[in-house]
């Protein structure tokens, strides 16, 4: 792993976050980056995790499955992501 060698922020742009992870990991065999979309809209989002060290099972049923519902039916904030990240963050 080449520590140090991608940059350390997120930014704005979700390719560049994912290629961001994938270099500071390098060839690195057990990473698992899943990709998928939040409910029915077209936010696109992304997990890592890497294998071995979580139950794949607990990730799909009690993290993506929640997160990939259709979350229209919930939504009373029209917060963007971004703006959602900075409440907590």
């Amino acid at each position: 792993m080449k520590k140090g060698s991608a940059s350390n922020s997120i930014t704005s742009s979700y390719e560049q976050n994912i290629q961001n992870i994938r270099d500071e990991f390098g060839n690195f065999s057990n990473l698992i980056i899943r990709e998928f979309k939040i409910g029915s809209s077209n936010i696109r989002a992304f997990l890592v995790m890497i294998d071995g060290l979580v139950d794949k099972v607990v990730i799909n049923e009690h993290i993506l499955k929640p997160l990939m519902r259709d979350i229209s039916i919930y939504k009373k904030d029209q917060s963007t992501c971004e703006e959602t990240y900075k409440k907590f963050c």
